[in-house]
């Protein structure tokens, strides 16, 4: 039994696209071959927060209208609390890192980011990608062509990259 749940190939059942995520490759550059399987990268990937609901909006537009010095402002802790990504989804988003030898570098749950950080191996599998090196006239790159793909049960929580 297979436990490998990476895409490969044609193989995006219960795979998502992150909507967004569809690169081409820059105009006048070649595909030069393979991205080096064992270089380090790091991602940012952007968790979902909640929406901004009119009792919200309406909150914002009143306190717009008082004075600077009446003004009472939410501490970071306030705002992360309040407005930032879910607790449960980072966790969802760092389990499934994790499982694809992927690290959590960094989590910023008041913009719902996280970075990840791992080889270019890792992340290739992890997203149903394949990262190439490109040559342009004026530059070498490391990019990808198509989507970035994800497991359905992260398709609600990982907004983009």
């Amino acid at each position: 039994m297979n436990h490998d749940h990476s895409p490969t190939g044609g193989e995006l059942s219960n795979w998502v696209r992150v909507s967004g995520s569809e690169r081409a490759a820059v105009q006048g550059s070649r595909k030069i071959g393979p991205a080096d399987p064992n270089e380090q990268m790091s991602v940012t990937v952007v968790v979902r927060r909640p929406a901004a609901d009119t009792a919200v909006t309406s909150m914002i537009e009143k306190v717009g209208a008082q004075p600077l010095s009446e003004r009472r402002h939410l501490t970071r802790e306030e705002f992360a609390s309040t407005h930032g990504a879910n607790p449960a989804d980072l966790s969802k988003v760092e389990k499934f890192a994790h499982e694809h030898n992927l690290q959590v570098k960094e989590v910023n749950a008041a913009a719902g980011t996280m970075v990840l950080s791992g080889t270019v191996a890792s992340f290739s599998k992890a997203f149903g990608v394949e990262l190439s090196t490109y040559e342009h006239p004026d530059f070498t790159y490391r990019g990808r062509i198509g989507h970035v793909h994800i497991p359905d049960y992260l398709a609600d929580t990982i907004q983009s990259f």
